[in-house]
């Protein structure tokens, strides 16, 4: 028999508990069918009737009797049930479902476009001056900031890490390599002069919460970037930074909250003693790697042209 493909939550789902306290009293064809949506409830959420039937060798009117026998009153209402258990995963397959065939490609750039438009002023009048200022200061005065962000939001911690790290001397983002077993190892050493920054958007990381979780308990100061006050990190957080991240395809939208990241580091800078200094260093630095149009280029072309003499 095959492994099930679900979470033990699921078990605690009415679709499920239907189909399990049914079950006895099924005919055998539909027993089939119950015994395909208990061993692959995540397929079955995301299949249409005729899927269902075609998977489980049934007709398409024995999947209908099916759904009625278990107190619904068709399919789509059973299917929408069990969608339930699974709507922040499948969020993005939905929305999918919902394109329109013959939508022009361009017509779908647009409407990221205005998207991320309101994204960013929904996050403008979320924002909260005396937030940011806190949290600011909880960074300037910590001695270590520790990112953590997993899946789609690996590359805002980088992101993250990339902004704060010239004012803030000791950043480390723990979010990419060796998941979340190497990151407990590396915030083995927490103590309350660190600071720990969770970024997480829809879907939330598990990884993430319990990072922040642990974090608490080793006293550090935690701190979130997210989307909204129900976000699961927003208990663990004594500082909570919010970007709205709706999106019409995808599970979120990343514009504001890079936005959110893009405007800490300006912050950072801003009232720092040495930030002038530092970023003139830092220019001076990098001058080696910066193209400066026909002179760079004629710079680098007999180099190239006497490799390939070579």
């Amino acid at each position: 028999m095959d492994q099930p493909t679900f979470p033990i939550a699921l078990f605690d789902a009415p679709a499920i508990q239907r189909v399990a306290g049914m079950y006895a009293a099924l005919p055998r064809s539909q027993q089939r069918i119950a015994d395909y949506v208990l061993r692959h409830a995540f397929d079955v959420a995301t299949a249409s009737i005729e899927e269902l039937a075609q998977a489980a060798k049934v007709s398409i009117a024995t999947a209908n009797r099916f759904a009625r026998a278990l107190g619904y009153s068709s399919y789509p209402d059973f299917r929408a049930d069990l969608l339930q258990v699974f709507k922040t995963a499948l969020e993005p397959v939905e929305k999918l479902r919902d394109i329109k065939p013959g939508t022009r490609l361009h017509d779908t750039l647009l409407a990221v476009i205005a998207q991320s438009v309101d994204n960013l002023q929904a996050t403008r009048s979320m924002s909260n001056a005396d937030a940011h200022e806190h949290f600011v200061l909880a960074l300037r005065q910590s001695e270590r900031v520790y990112i953590v962000g997993f899946g789609s939001s690996a590359f805002l911690a980088s992101s993250a890490a990339y902004h704060l790290g010239l004012y803030c001397p000791n950043v480390h983002s723990i979010g990419g390599e060796g998941g979340a077993e190497q990151a407990v190892r590396r915030m083995n050493q927490l103590t309350a002069q660190d600071l720990v920054f969770g970024i997480s958007f829809p879907r939330y990381s598990a990884d993430t919460v319990r990072l922040l979780h642990f974090a608490q308990q080793r006293g550090a100061v935690v701190a979130a970037l997210t989307d909204a006050p129900t976000s699961p990190l927003v208990q663990l957080a004594q500082h909570v930074l919010y970007a709205k991240a709706n999106s019409a395809l995808l599970s979120s939208s990343n514009v504001a909250a890079l936005t959110v990241l893009e405007a800490l580091g300006a912050m950072l800078a801003q009232g720092q003693s040495n930030a002038l200094a530092q970023a003139r260093d830092l220019a001076e630095q990098l001058m080696p790697y910066f193209y400066f149009g026909r002179a760079d280029a004629q710079r680098i072309t007999p180099a190239a042209s006497s490799k390939r003499k070579q």
